[in-house]
């Protein structure tokens, strides 16, 4: 009985630790030989560790285009710090997803992973190109989750968050589909973060947006010498670069707030 027990115990923990957290979510665990020529396809489980590519939802993607992308075809690629001359984010492992043809149709194209969101986890933040083509989502589970624009990046790229905290603690996929349209590459991806800090709903952005309006034209009305208050701040770390009026609001209400702390 004893010996029962105790191999039972020693079974749980087992699939426990094997089922794990999420990893390789920047993509820099990628396995391809430094020497292996751009524009060669590799195995995913080479380019992508962790991660399964998919195209026209269930269909598994054998292999990936190291440091090079395809025209119009649906495909998954891996450009590497070293390619600049293909748009992915500076300095980092970018995974593009490409929704396209696919013999006779368009399909979508998907990178997932299925693995245990650890406790507390209260969103989801990555990196990525603005929706086109068709655009894209993010689902959690099978359920595509809201994401909203948190920062801007650069002129290509933006950082996007959502919340997904009612997935802490369960084994789900997370899966990223760039969707079928106009042909060329729908999503750009990298620097994929799962944190214990919540991300505004869209109806919270929108709420802080008006406040935001509000604050900066008070700001505006009240300090003629600063004409330019939606400027960054050294002592926050990190510059908001805000690309449009509700961006702008909210940046600035936050900012606003932790002037007040």
């Amino acid at each position: 009985m004893k010996l029962a027990l105790l191999l039972a115990v020693l079974t749980v923990a087992s699939a426990a630790n094997g089922q794990g957290t999420f990893r390789n979510m920047d993509f820099g665990l990628s396995q391809v030989p430094s020497s292996t020529p751009w524009g060669t396809v590799v195995p995913v489980n080479q380019a992508l560790p962790f991660w399964t590519a998919y195209y026209a939802g269930t269909n598994q993607v054998p292999g990936v285009l190291y440091n090079s992308e395809h025209i119009g075809s649906a495909s998954v690629d891996l450009l590497s710090p070293d390619d600049t001359r293909d748009g992915g984010i500076p300095g980092h492992f970018t995974a593009v997803l490409q929704a396209g043809t696919s013999g006779l149709s368009f399909a979508s194209v998907a990178l997932a992973q299925t693995a245990q969101v650890p406790v507390g986890t209260m969103s989801l933040l990555f990196v990525a190109t603005s929706p086109n083509g068709g655009g894209w989502q993010v689902s959690v589970g099978g359920q595509t989750i809201p994401v909203v624009e948190v920062s801007q990046v650069d002129s290509r790229f933006n950082e996007y968050g959502a919340n997904i905290s009612a997935f802490a603690g369960l084994t789900e996929e997370l899966r990223f589909t760039a969707l079928p349209g106009t042909s060329g590459a729908n999503m750009w991806l990298g620097e994929i973060q799962l944190s214990p800090i919540a991300v505004p709903e869209p109806s919270t952005v929108s709420l802080a947006a008006l406040a935001g309006l509000v604050l900066l034209n008070k700001s505006m009305m009240t300090n003629r010498r600063s004409p330019l208050p939606l400027s960054p701040k050294r002592e926050l770390g990190r510059a908001v670069h805000a690309p449009s009026l509700l961006p702008a609001a909210v940046a600035y209400l936050v900012r606003w707030a932790a002037s007040r702390t």
